[in-house]
């Protein structure tokens, strides 16, 4: 089975496109995204009845190829607000209110295209960023194997024993390319460390795999009367499951080092008039030399990781 989701934008420009401030922009400046999660799943089960006991036996492998992209920044938006200094000089300074004064501002930005900001993100696999105008593309691997075997035992006709265990073994979520990573100092963090030095690196898996997931089962049916007219069941049972793929996403969207937003603001200093059609090169942002593995110790940063004993 495969469950697809994407959001194709086909109008959206492959390169820059403008933001307005007076009118609803013809052409979306959002950016295409989507996933798809391809499942396979073989199982088989046998069930043999020997007198008293129905024995019963199985095994289920399950493949999930877990695909997504996002194209986020990787063209030019160019945003023709009054922010970051981007008030234009000339204009009526009395006899006017505010909300005209703004609405005045507004499309004098518009129609002569002058910026205020230029953004664009930029992709890295951890040690290079990927070329201009390359998206976010990840290929998440999960595979699971689950085994039980399992005895329904009619200990006699009034009460019945059900005895079974089931062993579950999930894969630990794997990129197929490689863009997995997690900090250097994984091992050092908990609630009340103060670690300032740490280093995203790559990371072919992101745990270890848990070998000991051993679930036993256990329940009974018990006719008290004898008639069939009464039932009294009861059962206990260890049960585990994989973790869900959304937050395999959480993790690799909150690993610093694959992503690089940059952004230019050519107006913000003083008397500064710059526009779309004279917008020099040096003011639209260019791609950073080296990809930035050490989170800056100077502002916000998130970060999301995985225990590396991460159990079911």
């Amino acid at each position: 089975q495969s469950a697809s989701v994407a959001f194709n934008r086909p109008a959206r420009p492959r390169g820059p496109a403008m933001i307005s401030n007076s009118y609803t922009d013809p052409i979306n400046t959002a950016f295409a995204q989507g996933r798809n999660a391809p499942l396979y799943d073989f199982t088989d089960n046998i069930t043999k009845l020997s007198g008293k006991h129905t024995l019963k036996a199985g095994y289920t492998f399950r493949r999930v190829l877990q695909y997504g992209y996002n194209d986020a920044g990787i063209f030019p938006n160019y945003n023709l607000s009054t922010a970051n200094g981007n008030v234009p000089a000339v204009g009526p300074t009395t006899g006017i209110s505010s909300a005209d004064l703004q609405r005045f501002q507004n499309l004098y930005n518009d129609l002569l295209g002058r910026v205020s900001s230029v953004a664009v993100t930029f992709y890295s696999d951890l040690e290079k960023f990927q070329p201009a105008g390359t998206g976010r593309v990840r290929d998440f691997l999960f595979w699971d194997h689950s085994f039980f075997f399992q005895d329904d035992w009619k200990v006699n006709r009034n009460f019945t024993l059900n005895l079974g265990v089931r062993y579950e073994l999930f894969g630990p979520p794997t990129e197929l390319s490689g863009f997995q990573g997690t900090v250097d100092a994984l091992d050092r963090i908990n609630t009340t460390a103060n670690i300032d030095n740490m280093r995203v690196v790559k990371q072919p898996k992101y745990y270890d795999r848990d070998r000991k997931d051993f679930a036993p089962r256990f329940g009974f049916a018990w006719d008290p009367s004898g008639n069939g007219k009464m039932a009294i069941r009861g059962a206990y049972g260890i049960y585990y499951d994989r973790i869900i793929g959304a937050t395999t996403s959480l993790v690799d969207g909150n690993t610093p080092g694959f992503s690089q937003g940059v952004s230019t603001f050519p107006n913000s200093a003083s008397g500064a008039d710059f526009r779309i059609s004279t917008l020099p090169s040096n003011l639209i942002p260019q791609q950073p030399a080296t990809v930035p593995l050490s989170p800056a110790t100077n502002r916000l940063v998130s970060i999301v990781l995985f225990p590396q004993k991460l159990k079911s």
